[in-house]
């Protein structure tokens, strides 16, 4: 990696690359040195692309957006291991902004603020992982999950996003890219330890795709819904779910029959189901309107999604 391009951890920055090492999958190599010639890694003439680029957590060589492995340790840069790698540095950052918080030395102030940046960029990137990862994330390592689902109820600032046309973004013409990233970042994903069903998952991602392109009543309504999948799947799972003979074609109960089956069989602790009530009423406040329309803000939604992973996470440890 060339001295002058140091980016942190986290950090994107654009740089101008040897294009041929770039599409050959090489290591990275910045080229924009005025007086040279050759690419020092492949040796052929340097023709420039540029790129954004980061470094890898596992060598600190160069990477692109777009690469799902190192180029130089061939490390994937998802999963399990690539979150470890990253939450890893995180909490490190932590400790070093700590030591500078307790410090007395003139210029820690300085230090200070450049840490406090650098720390910010990795949480951004890690909960930018969490959402590649997404919406149904299934960890096996208890300490990693819990640790992920702190990373996701952190907040991060929705003007620090960097929004240009490589970015990757399904929008509609009346809304705000950077609006899109942000509510991406904010949603990142229901962190599970055991397997879920098809059904399941579509309910995350259609809650994922209402709540990023601002459909926000939608969001609530499709909480409640996941819940009855979820719970009614918890439930069988557990040997409690028992279906009414008398009714042929439908044994599927209600959400609120559902919760009082959790409730006599003390599957979840009080305060999950007070937020799972919560989430019922206010989605039965949107299908079935009294006075006036129920219109739910984002600051709402995001709310009702993080009470439903917070259930079904405690159902699905």
């Amino acid at each position: 990696m060339s001295e002058e391009i140091k980016p942190s951890i986290g950090e994107w920055i654009e740089v101008t690359v040897c294009s041929f090492c770039l599409e050959s999958r090489r290591s990275l190599e910045v080229v924009n040195s005025s007086n040279q010639t050759k690419c020092r890694s492949c040796k052929k003439d340097t023709r420039g692309t540029i790129v954004k680029v980061s470094v890898c957590p596992f060598c600190y060589n160069l990477i692109t957006k777009f690469d799902t492995e190192c180029r130089s340790c061939r490390k994937l840069l998802k999963g399990e291991e690539y979150l470890w790698a990253l939450l890893k540095h995180y909490k490190a950052k932590i400790n070093e902004i700590r030591q500078l918080v307790k410090g007395k030395d003139e210029d820690r102030l300085l230090r200070l603020v450049e840490e406090l940046s650098q720390e910010e960029e990795i949480l951004k990137e890690l909960k930018d992982a969490l959402s590649r990862e997404g919406p149904v994330l299934k960890i096996n390592d208890p300490v990693l999950k819990k640790e992920l689902q702190k990373i996701r109820e952190e907040e991060t600032s929705r003007e620090d996003i960097d929004f240009d046309e490589e970015d990757e973004v399904d929008i509609f013409d009346w809304l705000d890219p950077k609006d899109i990233i942000y509510r991406e970042r904010e949603f990142g994903a229901l962190i599970v330890g055991q397997s879920t069903s098809s059904i399941f998952y579509h309910c995350v991602n259609e809650i994922r795709k209402c709540y990023i392109h601002g459909l926000f009543n939608a969001t609530v309504v499709f909480c409640r819904a996941l819940l009855e999948v979820g719970l009614r799947e918890a439930l069988k799972k557990r040997g409690l779910y028992k279906t009414n003979e008398k009714v042929i074609y439908l044994d599927e109960r209600n959400l609120e029959g559902l919760l009082r089956e959790c409730k006599d069989n003390k599957v979840l602790p009080r305060k999950f189901l007070e937020k799972a009530h919560s989430v019922r009423k206010k989605a039965n406040s949107i299908i079935h309107p009294k006075d006036k329309p129920i219109k739910y803000s984002e600051e709402e939604a995001l709310s009702t999604i993080k009470d439903t992973f917070s259930i079904l996470e405690e159902l699905y440890r």
